[in-house]
């Protein structure tokens, strides 16, 4: 699942947003509170929650880390410049 697959509304939540809805959708899940058509449909919202949340961390990592090609061609990673 992509980014532009994702519903702009889960698209405009920050991560800890969309966890909160995720948290609620798994809760009413586990109490089984929803018939089989909502439940169907609570567990594909929580998919592209799921989603929206990885690729957030994601980027997130990707701020805190650089990769970098060594000398001798191995990857590593680095502390990201935040000066750079």
């Amino acid at each position: 699942m992509t980014k532009t697959t994702l519903p702009d509304d889960i698209l405009a939540m920050s991560f800890e947003e969309a966890m909160e809805e995720l948290r609620r959708i798994v809760d009413s899940m586990e109490r089984g509170d929803a018939k089989l058509d909502q439940a169907i449909s609570a567990y594909e919202r929580g998919a592209q929650l799921r989603a929206h949340c990885e690729a957030k961390l994601k980027d997130a990592k990707m701020k805190i880390e650089q990769i970098s090609l060594g000398a001798d061609g191995t990857a590593r990673t680095e502390p990201l410049d935040p000066e750079a």
